[in-house]
């Protein structure tokens, strides 16, 4: 039964004013009637449509209308008139009811647009036949469908669209029942049939004039895709005799019309209209600083704010949180009940900054052994070259002599070389942080060559979603999550603890003083966890990851956490080293002295 791969167009709804036989066969009255319509309506969004027919040709004497058919009628010369004045200002539609009908469309063929075929008319073959002998090809038809089982339609209209070769078939739900409720409207039957028919469909409604049905249900048909709507109209001056029941007023037909247009015009609006962005504007909770804030400080909109209306101008919350988005700091001081303005943010400034000694007592000189091709150090700071959103990337070493050889595994100019303390790592990386102006840190140790630029990605994503301090990840593989830090909140700890004894374990002086800073601990997605050690400190790990970068580098694998996890968990390489415990969770003694020595009273 497909027509055409047509698409209903609710931005072009198509109105046929239904004339019928309201003029009872006056004269005068259908003249008013059409000039009435054509002054306010006219042509491409517009038609009319009347109803020709012969008493003799469309029933016998002793049918019970048949008198009233006789009353109704006009002759051709009448049509002609009433035809020529219509069309010069919209489109003629003419229902097809009997032989007269079709004479009366074939003299006046040149100014109609389109006709519409009655259910009780698809059989009348004498009709059709008739019809089939014109050239319909730049007339629409509209095939009235009321009665039909699916199964029928299609037979119908497919026989209906071989013998007539018109320019477009439209298939119309809806029937006269004066007046028809809105159960039977056909409204119900809409979707059925789109899902079988791709052409346009219309809706003749013929509820209750007087009801909010008579409204309802043109709009209702509208929104369910019919682009044509047909509806009844009458001279609400004059007496009406046949057909009043569904018929509007000229003055209702118009409310109808702007209802039409508004709804259209709604849906080719922009998504938020100006009324609504002002109705947001004025009644917006603004965000106001539960506490001081600095330069240089992530925010949280979930706890750095109370939400208040206030005369205050200031950001919204859906601003902040695409500040926070765009990883955005604070760049100026700010009050306790203070709002924020736009120019109170700086894009952060990030860093990765990788720690890295010569000296090491389970592994000589283990960052500059070879992993692969490349050295370690040289590994690590490859991966780390992966990372999103940063800056800079610096190797941050000691000043002792020994170190100063780091220098020379630096990949390229884009890797900066530092030097500092040798014992406090955290003076050495707020070194580095005040020389960059860095905002936010992203920590390194030299011993993971391949640390994930995906975890990465997570990590750094929360930190800021977050308005954290010190984010690190929950559970991972040894060597694949960094840590990612507030310099800010780093500043704070030297604040706290001038010389800081075991600030090579910078992560548990923020782990062991929740009370003091905003520690987020970050779930990871399964796909990025396994328990294989990925860090290089004994022989056994470094055999392991030569053993693991050859067959990566033999199957032509990119160096990705992904792609490190498929071959691991499909050979047994991650044995070779999987016996060996992290100290630093093994040795019940430095456990004792880290949450001792980091533990902040305050």
């Amino acid at each position: 039964m497909k027509r055409k791969n047509r698409k209903s167009t609710k931005e072009n709804v198509y109105n046929i004013i239904e004339v019928a036989n309201v003029h009872a066969g006056d004269f005068s009255y259908i003249n008013d009637l059409v000039e009435k319509i054509i002054d306010k309506y006219t042509r491409p969004n517009f038609g009319i449509k009347f109803q020709p027919l012969s008493a003799d040709m469309i029933a016998t004497p002793d049918f019970e209308w048949y008198q009233v058919y006789k009353e109704i009628e006009f002759n051709s010369n009448e049509w002609q008139l009433i035809i020529d004045k219509a069309s010069k200002n919209i489109d003629v539609w003419l229902d097809m009811f009997d032989l007269y009908s079709t004479q009366i469309l074939e003299n006046n063929l040149s100014k109609v647009s389109g006709i519409k075929l009655q259910a009780s008319v698809l059989k009348n073959y004498p009709l059709i036949n008739h019809l089939s002998k014109l050239d319909l090809t730049d007339k629409k038809i509209i095939i009235n469908i009321s009665g039909y089982e699916i199964s029928d339609i299609t037979s119908t209209v497919n026989y209906i669209n071989y013998l007539l070769n018109c320019e477009e078939v439209i298939l119309q739900v809806g029937f006269q029942s004066y007046p028809t409720r809105f159960i039977d409207s056909g409204l119900n039957k809409i979707d059925e049939i789109k899902s079988v028919w791709e052409g346009e469909m219309c809706f003749a409604d013929h509820a209750d004039s007087n009801s909010q049905d008579a409204f309802a249900l043109p709009l209702l048909a509208m929104e369910k895709g019919c682009k044509y709507i047909e509806k009844h109209v009458l001279l609400s001056e004059r007496e009406t005799k046949y057909d009043y029941q569904s018929s509007f007023s000229l003055g209702q037909y118009n409310i109808l019309v702007d209802l039409q247009a508004k709804i259209i015009e709604s849906k080719c609006s922009s998504f938020i209209s100006n009324a609504e962005r002002e109705y947001l504007d004025k009644t917006y909770q603004i965000p106001i600083l539960k506490n001081d804030k600095f330069s240089g400080d992530l925010i949280s909109v979930q706890s750095d704010f109370d939400y208040r209306r206030s005369g205050k101008s200031g950001i919204n919350t859906l601003n902040l949180e695409k500040k926070i988005e765009s990883k955005y700091v604070l760049s100026s001081n700010l009050l306790s009940g203070e709002t924020l303005k736009e120019s109170d943010f700086k894009k952060a400034n990030i860093g990765t900054i990788v720690a890295c000694r010569m000296k090491s007592s389970r592994l000589k000189n283990k960052a500059t052994l070879k992993i692969g091709n490349l050295s370690s150090i040289e590994n690590c700071l490859l991966s780390c070259k992966k990372f999103n959103n940063v800056n800079h990337l610096i190797l941050a070493t000691s000043t002792h002599a020994d170190d100063l050889d780091l220098e020379n595994f630096c990949l390229d100019s884009s890797v900066l070389f530092r030097q500092g303390s040798e014992e406090d790592v955290i003076a050495r990386y707020l070194d580095v942080a005040n020389e960059l102006k860095l905002d936010v840190i992203i920590r390194v140790t030299g011993d993971m060559p391949f640390v994930s630029s995906e975890i990465a990605d997570i990590l750094l994503n929360s930190h800021f979603e977050n308005g954290a301090d010190f984010t690190c990840a929950v559970d991972f593989s040894v060597g694949t999550a960094c840590e990612i830090i507030s310099v800010n909140a780093l500043k704070r700890v030297k604040d706290y603890i001038e010389t800081p004894n075991m600030s090579e374990y910078m992560s548990y002086y923020f782990t062991n003083n929740e009370h003091l800073f905003k520690v987020n601990r970050v779930e990871l997605p399964e796909e990025l966890v396994r328990s294989y050690r990925l860090t290089i400190d004994y022989q056994d790990d470094l055999d392991m990851m030569n053993k693991l970068i050859e067959v990566l580098n033999s199957s032509e694998m990119e160096i990705t956490l992904e792609n490190i996890f498929s071959v691991l968990d499909t050979s047994n390489i991650g044995d070779i080293n999987k016996d060996i415990s992290l100290v630093y969770k093994a040795d019940e003694k430095l456990i004792n002295k880290l949450n001792i020595e980091t533990k902040i009273i305050g």
